[in-house]
């Protein structure tokens, strides 16, 4: 089972701090298959990279905990985070082209 709880991440930038997750709180059962849908811009993609601690050097996690099947992998280091990328936690980022018109 994922556990996210009071997930928070920032990003920062040249013109100061961005709140992109203000406290996403989510539960993932053990087989579950589990869509993260959404507007552009609305969290998804920064959800799932701050679960995986896959994001870029100006995101950070600023607050929450993540947990898998009862550990707490928040500040796992990166030995089990190689461990449950794909092994144990898969994220598949569906990114869609424009429609053009014809």
């Amino acid at each position: 089972m994922l556990e996210i709880e009071n997930l928070k991440t920032n990003f920062n930038t040249y013109d100061g701090v961005v709140k992109a997750l203000d406290g996403v709180n989510l539960k993932i059962e053990d087989g579950e298959i589990f869509g993260l849908v959404g507007e552009t811009g609305s969290g998804k993609s920064v959800t799932c990279y701050s679960a995986l601690k896959l994001l870029p050097k100006a995101g950070e996690v600023v607050d929450g905990t993540i947990k898998l099947n009862g550990e707490d992998i928040t500040n796992a280091n990166d030995e089990r985070l190689r461990e449950i990328r794909g092994g144990e936690i898969l994220s598949l980022i569906h990114i869609s082209e424009p429609t053009r018109p014809y």
